[in-house]
């Protein structure tokens, strides 16, 4: 009988040595999925909050607190972009890092994260516009933008910026 040694594996590179790490995420990335998570948690805050004064004792006054996603409102648009852009982040981290020239991908989902987090700052903005101009009308009642729009807005912009930044370190490619 012919005994033989079973031949060994063959070895797995490791991932730092193949130039992809093992974790995909930069830390630019990781601040981007901070927004989102931000701007997600900020859709069911307060976007609104509608102060109405007692008035000769015939109407009570009181305080209303307006959600992000009350009713549909707009919070769920830019809870969904949100996702949407962690999506894009991650996916975009993934697929850059797998690909050796990568760089056409990358700006791609790079651009997809910038309009989604773009729209949801406009759409912040917007609302926090309308809600100055709710208040020029109706004279009596006093309508404040709470926390969650604030927070839906600074996010948004931190989102644009952080997404450009990243947009500009994608190496470019000559032909």
């Amino acid at each position: 009988m012919n005994s033989r040694i079973p031949a060994s594996p063959a070895p797995v590179p490791s991932p730092a040595r193949s130039g992809m790490s093992a974790f995909p995420l930069g830390p630019i990335a990781l601040l981007q999925l901070a927004c989102s998570t931000l701007i997600v948690m900020a859709a069911f805050g307060t976007w609104a909050i509608v102060e109405m004064p007692n008035i000769f004792g015939l109407l009570t006054g009181g305080t209303t607190n307006l959600n992000g996603v009350d009713d549909g409102r707009d919070g769920l648009i830019t809870l969904t972009l949100a996702v949407i852009a962690a999506a894009l982040v991650v996916t975009g981290s993934v697929a850059g890092g797998r690909q050796r020239a990568g760089a056409t991908s990358a700006s791609l989902w790079s651009i997809g994260a910038l309009i989604c987090y773009t729209l949801s700052g406009a759409i912040a903005g917007y609302d926090w516009i309308n809600i100055s101009r709710i208040v020029a009308i109706q004279g009596f009642v006093e309508v404040t933008a709470g926390w969650g729009l604030m927070l839906t807005l600074a996010a948004s912009v931190v989102g644009v910026g952080l997404s450009v930044v990243r947009l500009r370190q994608v190496p470019t490619r000559t032909f």
